[in-house]
């Protein structure tokens, strides 16, 4: 049984705004042969599983490179205390030593209390220390520590 549209189970779930994510299709290289991706079946996962529009959501595809990303980063990162959500800000960290929080919220688009909570795990693994700003003394800075710095190749 085929379903299409709003009479789809979890539907709704598909949403953004009032545009269906199904309706949204992903801008992807044709697939060639040897690459093609079933469009209502998937082969990999779970054989004979319907999964409908989802192989052509946006969503869901950018969240399946998101899963594939991780598992990948963390397989090389093996037992490091590094973690996915931690890289960015320990780049911005580290190209622009003295960085405050408010600064870095904008540059990675996440709010203050994300920020706060970033750092926070990020100087618990000793990897950063904000220290009082020598310019404005009611901002801090961040800095990466030595554990936090790239090691030589």
């Amino acid at each position: 049984m085929t379903c299409t549209g709003a009479a789809c189970p979890g539907a709704a779930l598909l949403r953004i705004g009032s545009k269906p994510m199904a309706n949204r299709q992903a801008s992807l290289p044709a697939p060639t042969a040897h690459t093609a991706i079933p469009r209502t079946r998937s082969s990999r996962h779970s054989p004979g599983l319907d999964l409908g529009v989802l192989t052509s959501s946006l969503g869901y595809l950018l969240r399946r490179l998101q899963l594939a990303y991780k598992k990948q980063f963390l397989r090389e990162a093996g037992s490091s205390q590094l973690q996915p959500r931690y890289v960015g800000a320990m780049y911005v960290i580290g190209l622009n030593p003295g960085v405050t929080p408010s600064q870095m919220s904008a540059a990675l688009g996440l709010d203050d209390v994300h920020t706060t909570l970033l750092l926070n795990a990020l100087e618990e693994r000793g990897l950063v220390v904000r220290r009082p700003s020598t310019t404005d003394g009611r901002s801090r800075v961040v800095h990466l520590t030595p554990a936090g710095r790239p090691s030589p190749p």
